[in-house]
């Protein structure tokens, strides 16, 4: 008999893309009687939380609700009340593709002592012909899911692994605002288990289309990797000397834009120009949130 899978999402003032996400949920080739879909609140407003109990009526998903602000903290969650032999991981903002689940029980099943398989993560623009100079950067530089794996982690918006592997690696770490799932993955790694790329094992994620919601995002993951790389015993004196060089002029950084082939494509050279002076940008403002962390700050949790 096919297994139980569980699908973990959680979830923040964030229900009108919740509900598209779930509908694609419903839609899988993957038999519904064989899948459970867990909704984890996570401190959202009254306005987004009765339009869960909306959702749950309509969809007939299980829902719960975790107080402690932490993503992996609902994460977490969710894996205490999965009743699944495999547990499916995206966020509330993706649209799966329809044969997701399949795809990824296909894909973790023909990988050798599994510990887990990352998908891919496809980004579109809020005008699919007309995308900003962020989306682009958005759609060039983050969730690269293929890049990812080479350094041994995936991101969770989508990820499939199984119980047995959470059993003995553990749960998330629930203090990490970013960088859980790279922790995790990490920890993955460390008991030798075989991890893997599938690009059949699809979710669409919309590209930030907002300088707002990238600086954000780019805060978050900074003081998501500082608290992992303290977790690691890196010392505050070796975090400033690397923090240091990254303020010397980004000369191969910027070669690297200039070689990417998904940058090359762009036939605009003021888009180009606006793209590398974003990047130059962030570059410097991690720089500076870095500084901020190192006399004790805390890290930023959007």
């Amino acid at each position: 008999m096919a297994p139980i899978v569980s699908v973990i999402i959680p979830h923040r003032n964030d229900s009108n893309r919740l509900v598209q996400c779930i509908k694609a949920l419903t839609k899988q080739t993957y038999p519904r009687n064989l899948y459970e879909i867990i909704v984890i609140d996570n401190c959202s407003d009254n306005i987004h939380k009765q339009r869960l109990i909306e959702i749950n009526n309509d969809y007939n998903i299980t829902l719960f609700n975790e107080p402690k602000l932490s993503s992996y903290a609902a994460r977490n969650l969710g894996l205490k009340n999965a009743k699944g032999s495999f547990i499916a991981f995206t966020d509330s903002d993706c649209i799966p593709e329809p044969n997701w689940i399949e795809y990824g029980l296909n894909a973790f099943s023909n990988c050798f002592n599994c510990g887990f398989i990352s998908g891919k993560v496809d980004l579109f623009f809020k005008e699919e012909n007309n995308p900003n100079a962020i989306e682009l950067f958005e759609y060039i530089f983050a969730l690269n899911q293929e890049n990812y794996i080479k350094d041994n982690f995936a991101a969770t918006a989508n990820i499939f692994t199984s119980k047995q592997v959470i059993e003995n690696v553990g749960t998330f770490n629930e203090d990490f605002f970013s960088s859980g799932d790279r922790e995790w993955c990490l920890r993955v790694k460390d008991k030798h288990y075989n991890i893997s790329f599938c690009n059949k094992v699809i979710v669409h994620h919309p590209a930030r289309h907002s300088f707002e919601a990238i600086i954000k995002r780019h805060l978050r993951l900074c003081g998501g990797k500082f608290k992992h790389q303290k977790a690691q015993g890196i010392s505050s004196i070796k975090l400033f000397f690397i923090n240091i060089f990254h303020i010397l002029p980004p000369v191969v950084s910027i070669y690297r834009v200039y070689k990417n082939k998904d940058f090359k494509k762009i036939k605009n050279n003021k888009t180009k120009i606006e793209l590398i002076m974003l990047m130059i940008f962030l570059r410097y403002l991690k720089v500076l949130e870095t500084f901020k962390l190192l006399i004790g700050n805390d890290p930023k949790n959007y």
